[in-house]
């Protein structure tokens, strides 16, 4: 068993070094969503999960953008795989336009233990974005794939959610390419005196020569409360920063309630976003705002009563 486990770590280090941006509007959720970076995690955790994410910039200013989304996974063929779906309509995109898609995942887990399991995923789906040349919109499709080993404690996997290189057109003479994202996500639970746990984690994201680290840091009091900090480390050639704080609530077995603030919000490609204050009339940064709502179901697996840290 121990050399499985070796082997199987060996393998996911190695493709490691392979490992994004964030391009999509659905890999921004990743923290409340790890479906959105790795379709492999459908399914894993043992239960059915519906979640609601809604993403505004600031709170206060008027005509800000914002995005929603909405999240499903569950086990399926007696907890030997997964199902996913993902929607979402978003109006952050570049020069004022907007993008709404959908993306369905499929995995297959292997249950090494009763306690370690590890899936193979891949999705597909579409985005629908603006062709700013035209005045009208285009279907992108795309598919991806991923692998996620689970632990009772911990995670590791590795992902490319988008395959190819998709085009989005400013003009007849400008265009946009994204290159391929590859994401790689690791995670422990140490599980400290009494009644309090901590749950520390780390995303590599590598495009290109650009690397970024994403590390964060989540404590739980009592399995109800949990309180966090996600840090955006790049190197000096990226603007993608993101210093988010969050909050959760397990409210009983089915219902968790997340909230997060990224204080960098403001800022997009290095540039500071400003709005009006509809109170003061001033002009004032725009902040990016976080609110999900999941629920889970048991879905005949009898794991609904186990507290899931990811």
């Amino acid at each position: 068993m121990k050399n499985k486990i070796l082997i199987i770590f060996s393998l996911i280090l190695i493709f490691h070094k392979s490992a994004n941006s964030q391009q999509s509007a659905l890999y921004i959720t990743y923290p409340l969503n790890p479906l959105s970076i790795n379709p492999a995690y459908a399914g894993s955790n043992g239960v059915a999960s519906v979640a609601v994410l809604v993403r505004k910039q600031t709170l206060i200013v008027q005509g800000p953008g914002s995005s929603q989304y909405l999240s499903y996974n569950t086990p399926i063929s007696k907890n030997r795989g997964g199902f996913g779906l993902q929607a979402f309509n978003s109006n952050f995109g570049s020069n004022g336009g907007g993008t709404v898609g959908m993306f369905m995942s499929g995995a297959y887990k292997y249950n090494i233990s009763d306690s370690i399991s590890i899936s193979i995923g891949a999705q597909s789906g579409f985005s629908q974005v603006p062709e700013f040349n035209t005045g009208s919109t285009a279907l992108k499709w795309n598919s991806g794939a991923g692998i996620y080993l689970r632990t009772l404690n911990g995670y590791l996997g590795v992902a490319m959610p988008a395959i190819t290189k998709t085009k989005y057109l400013f003009s007849t003479s400008q265009s946009f390419e994204f290159p391929r994202p590859i994401f790689a996500s690791a995670g422990y639970v140490f599980n400290m005196k009494e009644k309090w746990d901590l749950k520390l984690g780390g995303v590599v994201r590598k495009i290109e020569n650009n690397t970024e680290i994403d590390l964060n840091a989540v404590i739980w009091y009592n399995k109800v409360l949990g309180i966090g900090i996600w840090k955006n480390n790049t190197g000096s050639e990226s603007n993608n920063k993101a210093l988010i704080f969050s909050a959760e609530t397990q409210i009983n077995n089915k219902f968790r309630l997340g909230f997060s603030f990224d204080a960098f919000g403001s800022e997009r490609n290095g540039v500071v976003l400003v709005g009006q204050n509809p109170v003061t009339g001033n002009q004032t940064k725009l902040g990016l705002y976080n609110l999900m709502l999941r629920y889970d179901f048991d879905n005949l697996t009898g794991k609904i009563d186990r507290f899931r840290f990811f």
